[in-house]
């Protein structure tokens, strides 16, 4: 059974790879078959779905996007009735692709993952890292079945896991104390997330830039912070979890928010992510709050 068609498929891979030779590789077929099938489709459909530019590569064309959307939407249907079908069978199966914060993935991720393949080994995983906001257009373009990340969640539908704010942690021999962000006693080292999460929450705050140095995820800020270079600003939660030895201080204005899974419809989910979901929140609604 195929609901979506080849020439579709194709369309598909092209206009996420944005590049025919690459499309071809994934799909194990030569470059003239990619080109040909973009075009008959170009041709059934009567509109123009990709175009090429010098400096940017294969770019999809307003109706092209709306498109892809609707076939990415299709295949995730297709995708859920076999796997509906399976787990009548008896059989959990198929593809599950989690939208995560970087930070959240050894420290809430991994054991129900550990649980989950050992129970389901002929599942495949997936895990997209990103910042909040690249989990939100990884959601809205269909490319994550699910997200964990922090609020705002935005027009998702949403499972609340934990409620967290942001701390700051002193390098070791620094004496510690409550600190406001927008004159801060030292450099903040900030990763991305926190910062999306500042700008959500504190969008009147202002981080100097000389006194701030942005790292891509709290790994990163941890160690720098352990090396002396500056003072950390990471959620609570990590906080506890990557750096227990850290004595944890308030910072000013509070920047609380909650930590959560979110989806288009969390009902909707194919059988074998609905079932990670569940484990995660399992798992989730065991962990220490924090103080």
């Amino acid at each position: 059974m195929m609901m979506v068609s080849r020439q579709l498929q194709v369309f598909a891979c092209a206009a996420q790879c944005r590049s025919i030779s690459k499309a071809a590789r994934q799909l194990h077929i030569v470059q003239p078959a990619v080109s040909n099938a973009v075009a008959a489709l170009e041709d059934e459909l009567g509109v123009t779905l990709l175009t090429h530019d010098r400096r940017q590569g294969m770019l999809l064309t307003p109706v092209g996007e709306k498109i892809l959307s609707l076939v990415l939407q299709m295949q995730e249907l297709e995708e859920r009735i076999r796997e509906t079908a399976r787990e009548e069978n008896g059989l959990l199966s198929g593809r599950v692709r989690i939208a995560c914060l970087s930070s959240l993935i050894s420290i809430v991720l991994a054991r129900p993952l550990q649980l989950f393949t050992s129970a389901y080994p002929q599942v495949e995983l997936q895990i997209l890292e990103g910042t909040p906001s690249e989990l939100f257009e990884l959601i809205e373009r269909h490319a994550a079945d699910f997200a964990l990340s922090c609020s705002p969640f935005g027009r998702f539908a949403v499972q609340p896991l934990q409620r967290d704010h942001l701390c700051a942690v002193f390098p070791p021999g620094q004496q510690g104390t409550e600190i406001s962000l927008s004159d801060p006693p030292g450099r903040l080292i900030v990763n991305r997330p926190a910062c999306e999460t500042l700008q959500d929450f504190a969008p009147h705050t202002e981080l100097r830039p000389g006194h701030m140095l942005l790292v891509q995820n709290a790994e990163s800020a941890v160690e720098l912070v352990r090396q002396g270079v500056g003072i950390g600003i990471i959620s609570e939660f990590t906080a506890k979890t990557l750096a227990p030895e850290f004595e944890r201080f308030a910072v000013k204005p509070d920047v609380s928010f909650e930590i959560g899974l979110f989806a288009t419809d969390l009902k909707a989910l194919p059988p074998a992510a609905d079932r990670l979901l569940r484990l995660i929140g399992q798992s989730f609604s065991g962990a220490e709050p924090p103080q």
